[in-house]
């Protein structure tokens, strides 16, 4: 509409200024009671949103308390397991100094007794190029004395 319009309208209004003063009055009570649900609806979403984050939270923590409880016995296991393992280890490397020690006095032994067989031979074959040689010496002589007899 016009502005000129407009001007005779409200002057034509003039008796209506009272109904003006209660539309006002209805806007604004319908404004403020449209602000309340606004802020009851946001209060009710956040109150909502919160909540959900809570619960998220909590579901969340309790899932990460379970996984670190879980991961804690993997690794409790895991230390027993290293622990058995590396006793078997220290039982096995003893095992294996006992059966060395044992064979290094087996070799000892066996070791001692070969020298004392060699010197048992070295005796028997001395003797017995001795007997040779005084045998091979008789035997020279009888041929010598023999051969002089003739």
């Amino acid at each position: 509409m016009p502005r000129e319009t407009k001007k005779k309208v409200k002057e034509t209004q003039g008796s209506e200024g009272s109904d003006e003063g209660f539309a006002v009055t209805v806007a604004q009570q319908v404004q403020t009671s449209w602000e309340k649900k606004k802020r009851e609806n946001e209060a009710k979403f956040l109150a909502a949103a919160r909540a959900e984050l809570d619960a998220c939270g909590k579901e969340k923590t309790a899932c990460f308390v379970k996984e670190a409880n879980d991961m804690q016995v993997i690794l409790d296991r895991f230390v027993s397991d290293y622990a058995a393992v590396e006793d078997r280890i220290r039982n096995l490397w003893q095992e294996l100094l006992v059966a060395h020690a044992a064979s290094l006095e087996t070799s000892k032994k066996h070791h001692a007794a070969a020298v004392d067989m060699d010197q048992t031979r070295e005796k028997g074959q001395v003797r017995g190029m001795a007997i040779s040689k005084k045998a091979v010496e008789d035997c020279g002589k009888l041929i010598f004395s023999l051969s002089e007899s003739e």
